[in-house]
């Protein structure tokens, strides 16, 4: 048995159902990797972008690699360990963007 297996981009999905468009998007470890990539994809949904990793110097290059505006993004460096730093993840984008339709 062969196993065919397909790789989805965000831009090939229904939005539309999904209601990503506009929404807000918070993405841990956004400076690298995975999280790196799923901020441009966010970022091409135009989404708000909560863009967090304990890499304060890697958050800035993934924000260099963006175009965004700057009343449309947060970077906040983040351990997802503490749970104080959730917590302040959690307050910061609720009072500047009020919702999440994203989280990863």
């Amino acid at each position: 048995m062969v196993n065919e297996s397909r790789h989805y981009r965000i831009d090939d999905m229904k939005t539309h159902d999904l209601k990503l468009e506009g929404g807000t998007a918070v993405i841990t470890g956004a400076a690298s990797g995975i999280g790196l990539e799923l901020a441009k994809q966010a970022n091409f949904l135009n989404m708000n972008l909560v863009l967090a990793d304990i890499d304060e110097d890697g958050l800035q290059k993934t924000l260099d690699q963006l175009t965004v505006d700057t009343n449309k993004i947060l970077l906040i460096k983040t351990d997802v360990s503490s749970e104080s730093d959730i917590a302040r993840l959690c307050n910061k984008t609720y009072e500047s963007f009020g919702t999440v339709e994203l989280l990863c």
